[in-house]
């Protein structure tokens, strides 16, 4: 197993089962607890989880801050977002989910210098990237702040999106899992996400491949949901297969290099 290869598959193990000792580590990638060492540190440097004694343990995604988490894989993100962005076209309503993700998509949208689209989000620092941009009239779902992801959230968040419906939806997830599905932290911010859907004639995933096999609190929506998934190609082989039997559609843009920052 290649090193790249390796770390992936050491974090999924942890994402998946929350906290796993050198030794299970060791056992489940084929090499010794020295190398498992060396890598949890790098993995420990780059943020993506937290090393305890004895193992590693998962990181909550509440527990980073947003700045922190924008910076992650970078890169990645703002391919994911510049390709989403292709498939919104004049004329259309969108919906952004709220995210360091659907921020980048946001930010391609402003680029592509469209006709009449109709952007609705609960994320006010999506709301405030897009504003005043030509062509795109801007809809600020209200409610009770999250500040951890600038989202607005709670009852009257959810009874405005049932007011509406939207052409397509542009989501992300803290962890994309094939028994799972989509999880998030926040039960707040998984009921805006379900109701959003909900209300979507089309709805595209758009989170880079780290998500994959992780499973965090809250459900947020189904495999069956979705529509397309745009993600970065360092998605594994059998989680390719598996969303080929599902019948959804995966595109994935050139990873930029380094998986913490670009």
């Amino acid at each position: 197993m290649l090193p790249d290869d390796r770390l992936r598959r050491i974090l999924e193990l942890v994402n998946r089962h929350g906290t796993l000792s050198n030794v299970a580590i060791a056992q489940a990638v084929s090499v010794s607890t020295m190398t498992v060492r060396r890598d949890l540190s790098l993995l420990e440097r780059q943020g993506r989880l937290r090393r305890v004694h004895g193992g590693a343990q998962a990181i909550d995604e509440q527990d980073v801050d947003y700045s922190l988490r924008r910076e992650r894989n970078l890169g990645a993100k703002q391919r994911i977002g510049a390709k989403a962005a292709e498939w919104i076209q004049d004329g259309e309503t969108v919906y952004l989910d709220a995210g360091t993700t659907t921020m980048e998509v946001a930010r391609a949208l402003k680029a592509r210098r469209l006709r009449n689209v109709r952007v609705v989000t609960h994320a006010v620092n999506i709301a405030t990237e897009l504003s005043g941009t030509p062509g795109l009239g801007l809809l600020q779902v209200g409610g009770e702040l999250f500040l951890h992801n600038y989202s607005a959230t709670g009852p009257l968040a959810l009874e405005t999106l049932r007011r509406f419906s939207f052409d397509r939806l542009f989501l992300g997830a803290q962890g994309v899992d094939p028994s799972a599905g989509l999880t998030n932290s926040s039960l707040l911010e998984a009921e805006v996400k379900q109701a959003a859907i909900d209300a979507s004639r089309w709805v595209c995933l758009v989170c880079d491949a780290s998500k994959w096999g992780r499973v965090t609190f809250a459900p947020c929506g189904d495999l069956r949901d979705l529509d397309l998934f745009i993600t970065d190609s360092r998605l594994p082989q059998e989680a390719r297969t598996k969303l080929a039997e599902l019948g959804l559609e995966v595109i994935t843009v050139p990873w930029p290099g380094n998986p913490t920052h670009d």
